[in-house]
């Protein structure tokens, strides 16, 4: 786990992984890191790796880690603007991770027409196949 001072030039040059993924965490912003995974096309030449915005926080006694995006997509400065907004959200209560899971895993209600429109769609189109 290696720390620094992250900026644009460093990420730029920055081929850090050989294989697999590697960290750098950022000095500045405490939690925040930049995980460089490792690519190559199907010749087997090295590309440039993959580089990805994460943040790493504790809520209610866990280690928590949440993606914030990826590099350059989503810049060194925008990345810390995004670190320090999550940030205050976990110093109120709440916890991103677990919000994203659930927003993910949440099934909205269906009445029993709409479930019978969406199988007699289905089954119409199937019928006309010949």
């Amino acid at each position: 786990m290696a720390k620094k001072e992250l900026t644009d030039l460093l990420l730029r040059k920055a081929d850090i992984a050989e294989a697999g993924r590697s960290e750098i965490w950022d000095t500045i912003e405490r939690g925040l890191y930049v995980r460089f995974y490792a690519a190559s096309n199907s010749s087997g030449n090295k590309q440039q790796s993959r580089r990805v915005w994460g943040l790493r926080y504790r809520s209610q006694g866990r280690h928590r880690r949440y993606k914030l995006g990826e590099y350059p997509s989503l810049s060194l400065q925008e990345a810390r603007k995004k670190a320090r907004a999550f940030k205050v959200r976990i110093d109120n209560g709440q916890d991103p991770q677990a919000e994203k899971l659930e927003a993910r895993h949440a099934v909205a209600p269906m009445t029993v027409r709409e479930t019978a429109d969406i199988f007699l769609s289905f089954y119409d189109r199937q019928s006309l196949r010949v």
